[in-house]
Order: structure tokens, then C-alpha cells, then sequence
């Protein structure tokens, strides 16, 4: 794992990652997440995006990072949070319960 420098708009992020293409999509899945407390939406405002999200190994405001689409990264983090809930509810739903046999 790498750590990347992310950032686009009023957001800015570092995470350690496989590659740039999954460091946007956890930019968009921190840009997404409901604020934790009301003391928290004050302090921090809501982020903005901007048509694409620049990813660098080296730093922020680098030259040579990686632009992602925003749109990309948003239906790529869209398309894994439908295939966590589903698998989510395939497990919790009483017809699909792991009996424990091997």
C-alpha cells in the first residue's frame, strides 16, 4: 500500500491505498459520510468537489497527480456501497443464514 494525497475542492485527504482510482473513491466516501456531531457540521462545513479529484503520492498541489473524474470515483463508490448492502442484507435476512456446516 501506498499513501496518496488526495484532494479536490475543499477537501483534502491522505490515505493509504492500492492505487489512485481507489483513493478518490475513499475521497468520495469521506465527502459522503453524515457529520458525527452538530459541533462538527459548524466546525467543518460541507465539502465541495470539483470535476475531478487530483491524487498524488508526493504531496498536495503537485503537478504530476493522477486527475480522476469525480463522477467516476462517485459511481465507482456508489456501485460498492449497493454491493456492501446487499451483501449486508443477503446475510441478515433469516432464508439466508449460514447454518455453521461445513
Amino acid at each position: 500500500m501506498a499513501k496518496f494525497y488526495v484532494e479536490s475542492g475543499s477537501f483534502r485527504g491522505v490515505v493509504d491505498s492500492g492505487n489512485a482510482e481507489t483513493a478518490a473513491v475513499w475521497a468520495i466516501h469521506r465527502v459522503m459520510q453524515p457529520p458525527r456531531s452538530q459541533q462538527q457540521t459548524h466546525a467543518d462545513g460541507l465539502f465541495r468537489l470539483q470535476d475531478d479529484i487530483r491524487v498524488s503520492e508526493k504531496g498536495f498541489g503537485r503537478s504530476e497527480a493522477k486527475r480522476i473524474e469525480t463522477r467516476d470515483a462517485f459511481s465507482n463508490w456508489a456501485r460498492l456501497v449497493k454491493d456492501v448492502h446487499t451483501d449486508e442484507t443477503f446475510e441478515t435476512h433469516p432464508s439466508h443464514r449460514r447454518t455453521g456446516c461445513p
